[in-house]
């Protein structure tokens, strides 16, 4: 099964409508009809947004199931960075990652390191709650991300 050919940048909405109708088709097997109601979905977005969009996005565009299938073929088939949509492609994001309280990733493994080492306990005991809250922050926030409440 051969991936079909991604639109350009500048492609309009008709044809990026198209190539997910594609993607859904013969990736998929979902239905033609099923799969033309679920692109129609995409309204007004060129090309270049195909991998600017979350999978947020997706989900909230194209439903749950659909969305994250879709979202995948933009990062993986297309392997392509985020990109805004007016960007030209030369450049791509770049910078720390961080979690929901500002964090970079590895911040909670040093926060309890440093509470294993730490002679004061009431500072262990400090630390070690930061870091048990920014692991739970992180763990509601992946669920309610991935799982969130449903669509109505």
């Amino acid at each position: 099964m051969e991936t079909p050919a991604a639109p350009s940048r500048d492609a309009p909405p008709s044809e990026v409508r198209t190539y997910l109708t594609t993607i859904l088709k013969t990736c998929h097997g979902v239905p033609e009809a099923e799969a033309l109601e679920i692109a129609a979905n995409w309204q007004y977005g060129r090309g270049s947004e195909i991998t600017y969009y979350d999978i947020g996005t997706y989900r909230t565009l194209f439903g749950p199931e659909a969305g994250v299938l879709l979202y995948g073929h933009a990062r993986r088939e297309l392997r392509i960075g985020r990109r805004g949509p007016s960007d030209n492609g030369t450049r791509s994001q770049t910078g720390k990652e961080t979690d929901i309280f500002g964090q970079t990733p590895g911040s909670t493994v040093l926060l309890c390191w440093m509470a294993m080492s730490e002679k004061d306990a009431n500072k262990a005991g400090g630390l070690f709650a930061g870091s048990f809250i920014s692991v739970m922050g992180f763990v509601i926030s992946y669920l309610v991300f991935y799982f969130g409440p449903p669509s109505h």
